[in-house]
């Protein structure tokens, strides 16, 4: 085997490249470097020890080798518009790796740029900076490989020597097969109220719900249930420290927990409503059995009791874990008109540390602005109640969590909770909780006055080294890296916890105390509304990873919508400058039939009888306008409704009309059919054209989307159904492609 002349003498790396490897595949495969100039025996046992190691990996593989030139001593690094890296296809995320440390990463924008000569060297200049070499590289690449790849996020290896910069590696986006998609996981735990009454456990009512922090709380957050959203149980500290040194009834108690919580225990401590404030009290971190339960509290009130604590300001808190598809906090301020919303799948302590979607929702007009962002892995309880992490699958990751319906109501209930309070509020929500007797609705749970306005840097420049903080032990690397720092270089921790340490104060404290010590920043994932910020802020410097501009002055939005009449003075009475227009009479009743279908879209995508019937006075609404604008009176509108009804029915039984036709002999003349629903609002396609019955409208409510296949193209059309319209969108259609692969072993041995 004869090296090319390139090659030769030089310092290479040996790599491979696997028939079917992914993007997740990094790291999976073996490369070996050579510092120095290897001669041919060492080139040869190379490939076959990296062949060996692909083959025991994947058996089968087709493995292609590659040499390449190694540059031991360079600057080095990813360059990625990656589905979790990039809101679109042209915004680029650079990671800069120098001496061993990660600098802090460089964003840019390739839109603006163009596409390099593909047979010119890459050398940044003064006239032509780095990101701008790599700008015109990434045009290039966009606009060359996506017709024929069919996707255009992909992940660059690069290297800078000699003052030029090379590719190295390029790998595709694709979807990781070990994600999950969260709308797919069960929710094991319903919420249902039990009507047995405790025997050792005291239900909470209005006796205690003064007396305790934590169910005060829930009260003041309660809208649609009285006097409380969950069955709640408390034990008092003094009769907890009796029980639970009893045997026959520390047995009775373990029973009682069975019959009420089964395997699914959450237990919180609560202090006196009034008492001096107590921060982080301790609640289970996961979900307990009847034994663990009563373990748990036996430990709770030794540890008080040794640090000479009374039982008189303390309970226990009981309940059955809540089940919900999301967490959220919400944000109330008087002085705005707007309410933030932020969620993630599964728990809500997703938000401490995680990347969370956001939305805006206008109070009046109920105009909801949504700034998603890649969510890589979120908190889920298995059927056990153990918190696990789940990694969400690429594709999924930018999806938005919550539902139009549901931030609508987290939006409109903080609202009226806020209002209800009077001050500025962050609430914390569960959402998508399932009810044991059906439907499915948004609990508020928690709420705080404790919440800062975010620092806005959402970079931390070149002066950094960026060191992941996921567990205690990567603490001692922030520590073994400060005193070998290059001059003129600090240290930031990137903390994202592992689920276990997610509600652990103690290390949430020792960040904070490492920070102080070295003078480490912290760059802080989760949202601003939850409580780890607020007790980061003002303590060390922190950089909040921000996916939205929302906390900045807020410019002009153009709503061009017809609004109820007394909107404007409703928004100018938030201290908002509003514009507005009065419109004919002829136009006003075209805008009305739009609007019919706007909130008949919003009524399908509303669940549970209150959001059904908030919805229905909408339409309810625009219906009145149609008859004013009409001259037509309300009152015989409803008589001849009245009247047709008698005549011809209702719509109460779903009669859906299939065909009539002239009956043959002995043909009955009335057929009634079993047919799929999905048949009925489909897509009809005849010759080049394509036919939408009104009645896929209202199924698009609850799929969200539905692609038209363009008869005889490769091309289709999509329709999504949004909240002031519907929006049309041209799409290729992917199509598999064939490529066969030359299995050439370069003549070596298997």
């Amino acid at each position: 085997m004869d090296l090319p002349e390139g090659l030769k003498n030089r310092p290479l790396i040996v790599r491979s490249s696997i028939v079917g490897e992914t993007i997740w595949d990094r790291g999976t495969f073996l490369s070996i470097p050579f510092d120095d100039p290897p001669d041919q025996s060492a080139v040869r046992e190379a490939i076959s020890k990296i062949r060996g190691h692909a083959t025991a990996i994947r058996p089968g593989a087709k493995v292609a080798i590659i040499l390449q030139r190694f540059l031991p001593n360079c600057i080095k690094g990813t360059l990625g518009n990656l589905n979790r890296l990039s809101r679109t296809r042209e915004h680029w995320t650079r990671f800069t790796e120098v001496d061993g440390y990660n600098l802090a990463p460089d964003r840019f924008n390739s839109q603006r740029d163009a596409p390099a000569q593909h047979q010119t060297e890459l050398i940044p200049s003064a006239q032509k900076p780095i990101d701008r070499v790599f700008a015109s590289t990434c045009r290039w690449l966009i606009d060359h490989f996506s017709p024929v790849l069919r996707r255009d996020r992909m992940l660059l290896e690069w290297a800078e020597a000699d003052g030029r910069l090379y590719l190295l590696q390029c790998d595709l986006d694709d979807d990781n097969l070990e994600g999950v998609d969260p709308n797919d996981l069960p929710i094991y735990s319903k919420l249902i109220v039990s009507d047995t009454p405790p025997a050792i456990l005291s239900e909470a009512n209005d006796d205690n719900i003064p007396i305790w922090d934590k169910l005060k709380i829930l009260e003041e957050l309660s809208i649609d249930y009285a006097p409380l959203p969950q069955k709640l149980y408390v034990l008092s500290y003094r009769d907890a420290s009796k029980i639970l040194t009893e045997r026959s009834q520390r047995e009775s108690l373990i029973a009682e927990l069975q019959k009420f919580f089964e395997e699914m225990a959450v237990i919180r401590v609560s202090r006196r409503s009034g008492a001096d404030k107590t921060t982080n009290l301790p609640c289970t971190s996961s979900c307990l059995d009847p034994i663990s339960a009563a373990a748990w509290m036996h430990q709770q009130l030794e540890a008080h009791t040794s640090q000479g604590g009374e039982l008189e300001d303390l309970a226990f808190i009981l309940h059955k874990y809540i089940g919900a598809r999301a967490g959220a906090w919400a944000l109330y301020d008087p002085d705005s008109p707007y309410i933030q919303v932020h969620a993630n799948w599964g728990l809500p302590d997703s938000l401490q540390f995680y990347p969370y979607d956001a939305w805006d929702v206008h109070t009046i007009t109920e105009e909801v602005t949504a700034y998603p962002s890649y969510k890589s892995h979120f908190l889920w309880p298995n059927e056990k109640g153990e918190w696990t992490f789940k990694q969400i699958r690429n594709g999924i990751g930018r999806h938005q969590c919550l539902r139009a319906n549901e931030v609508l109501e987290i939006a409109r209930k903080t609202n009226i909770i806020g209002t209800k309070l009077g001050k500025r509020v962050a609430i914390m929500w569960f959402a998508g909780v399932e009810l044991a007797s059906g439907g499915v609705l948004c609990l508020p749970w928690y709420r705080t006055y404790e919440y800062s306005n975010p620092d806005l840097d959402s970079a931390i420049g070149q002066d950094h080294v960026v060191v992941p903080v996921r567990a205690p032990g990567d603490l001692e690397n922030v520590k073994a890296i400060v005193p070998i720092l290059p001059s003129g270089k600090k240290v930031a921790m990137d903390i994202q916890p592992s689920e276990h340490l997610v509600r652990d104060h103690k290390f949430l404290g020792e960040i904070i105390s490492l920070a102080q010590t070295v003078g480490s920043s912290v760059i802080y994932s989760g949202s601003p509304l939850s409580h780890p910020y607020f007790q980061l802020q003002g303590k060390v410097p922190v950089y909040l990873r921000l996916h939205r501009k929302s906390f900045r002055t807020r410019g002009r939005i153009k709503y061009q919508k017809l609004v109820r009449d007394r909107i404007p003075e409703r928004i100018r009475s938030k201290r908002e400058r509003v514009v507005f227009a009065n419109l004919k009479p002829d136009e006003i009743l075209q805008l009305l039939i739009g609007k019919l279908i706007e909130e008949s879209q919003e009524l399908l995508a509303a669940e549970g009888q209150d959001a059904t019937a908030e919805e229905l006075a909408d339409v309810y609404e625009v219906l009145r306008g149609i008859m004013h604008q009409a001259g037509v009176d309300e009152k015989k509108v409803l008589e001849i409704a009245d009247a047709k009804r008698e005549k011809v029915g209702g719509f109460d039984h779903g009669v859906f009309l299939l065909e009539t036709s002239l009956p043959k002999p002995g043909e009955p003349t009335i057929e009634n059919r079993d047919v799929n629903f999905g048949t009925l609002v489909g897509e009809e396609y005849a010759g080049d054209r394509v036919r939408v019955p009104f009645s896929l409208l209202g199924n698009l409510s609850k799929s969200g989307e539905r692609l038209f296949r363009i008869p005889g193209s490769d091309k289709g059309v999509r329709l999504s159904a949004g909240r002031d319209g519907f929006e049309l969108s041209l799409e290729q259609l992917e199509h598999q492609l064939d490529i066969s692969f030359l299995d050439d072993d370069m003549g070596l041995d298997d």
